[in-house]
């Protein structure tokens, strides 16, 4: 670890001798604190994170809901305080430099300050704060990795902020399932996660915003396996890989929300497979009524050989049909549902298996993979298919 050079530093509080010193890889740095920006979300009070050192020099940062602490590869000297600091300016400071650059950090008891190259940011700091660490609880179940964020991606990209997230054990695997209204998207992992020690099972409710921060800030790390853990008496659940724990906050199902779940549950478990399509093809499809449908309105029509997504209205009528390239005899009964399109397109558009499978259950459709696994659900309503649209003005010229 090389020495930084303190020859023309000095510290915000007037001293020019740091209490400590070290250097870091600038890549590195700048890698945490990206992944420090997008856990902490865009509220401007949760904008900072948190650098000490326990058995290792480490970073904390929170959303006020989700925190996590992690630590830095390498050997760096201890030192006593907490220093706080805005994620914005040091992103700024270690933007646009050479890719082997390194940044010397100088801590003084009242600031912190950041060299690299002929630049310096000097930071101010407040009142010691002492960091917690996160107790990793007994795991509940290992999952894989990308499996992991990818399911939790796909089950809660569709919703806007504030609507519900569970995480649920579903017949003895880890889900999670989010709802709103009645449309739904649901990951059922093939994972099998151990009851509580009192034999209850994991059925909780999750802040939606931090759980797509935590995705977010995933998409940067390359790891194998993450390990899920709870503690009821925190009332948090817990995700841990090589180096970092995370715990968010979570809260047990209110007498509602229970109902609603099973209730779409009990819709899920009744939904059978209509219809068989290529999936890159129908995205498409679906994508371009949907932007011509521009209320997010669309209805569908199914036939025995063909799915037809189409827009009628006063002054617009379109139309375009799929084949499909499957189907189950107990669907040859033509059947139009009218929808709103927008509450899936984002989950169907993270569908990556070549066959797109239909499924129905009433009023009920949904897309997902063949074993129901991934699956985006939206509650239509019946409509009459009207044939008499070759002119708008109502005549076939």
């Amino acid at each position: 670890m090389s020495q930084p050079d303190r020859s023309r530093v000095v510290c915000v509080d007037g001293s020019s001798q740091p209490l400590t010193s070290f250097s870091i890889d600038k890549q590195r740095l700048l890698k945490i604190v990206h992944y420090c920006e997008l856990i902490a979300g865009s509220e401007k009070k949760h904008g900072f994170l948190w650098l000490f050192y326990s058995q290792g020099l480490r970073f904390f940062v929170t959303d006020g809901s989700l925190k996590t602490i992690f630590q830095a590869k390498g050997e760096f000297p201890p030192f006593e305080r907490a220093y706080q600091f805005p994620i914005r300016p040091l992103k700024l400071f270690l933007q646009e430099r050479s890719a082997d650059a390194s940044v010397n950090l100088l801590l003084s008891e009242r600031s912190v300050v950041f060299q690299c190259d002929n630049e310096i940011l000097s930071l101010r700091q407040a009142e010691d704060r002492r960091i917690e660490e996160l107790v990793f609880p007994d795991p509940l179940c290992t999952v894989p990795f990308k499996a992991f964020l990818n399911g939790i991606d796909f089950a809660t990209v569709s919703l806007p902020s504030l609507e519900r997230v569970f995480l649920i054990d579903y017949d003895g695997c880890f889900s999670v399932v989010s709802v709103e209204q009645d449309s739904f998207a649901l990951f059922c992992s093939d994972i099998p996660i151990r009851r509580f020690d009192d034999g209850s099972f994991l059925e909780v409710q999750i802040p939606y915003a931090s759980i797509r921060h935590f995705v977010k800030a995933c998409s940067l790390i390359d790891v194998n396996e993450l390990k899920i853990g709870v503690s009821q008496e925190k009332e948090e659940i817990y995700f841990q890989t090589a180096g970092a724990v995370t715990a968010l906050c979570m809260k047990a199902l209110e007498e509602k929300d229970a109902t609603d779940l099973f209730r779409l549950l009990h819709v899920y478990e009744q939904m059978e497979p209509v219809a068989r399509v290529n999936s890159e093809k129908t995205r498409k499809l679906f994508s371009k009524a949907l932007r011509l449908s521009e209320n997010g309105v669309l209805n569908l029509s199914r036939y025995p050989e063909e799915l037809e997504f189409w827009i009628s209205k006063k002054s617009l009528y379109y139309s375009v049909k799929d084949s499909v390239e499957a189907y189950w005899e107990s669907s040859e009964t033509p059947l139009s549902i009218q929808f709103y399109g927008k509450m899936i397109k984002s989950s169907l558009n993270r569908i990556k298996t070549r066959d797109l499978y239909l499924f129905q259950s009433d009023e009920f459709i949904g897309f997902g993979d063949e074993k129901k696994r991934t699956v985006a659900v939206v509650r239509g309503k019946k409509v009459e298919r009207s044939w008499n649209h070759a002119g708008l003005d109502g005549t076939n010229e």
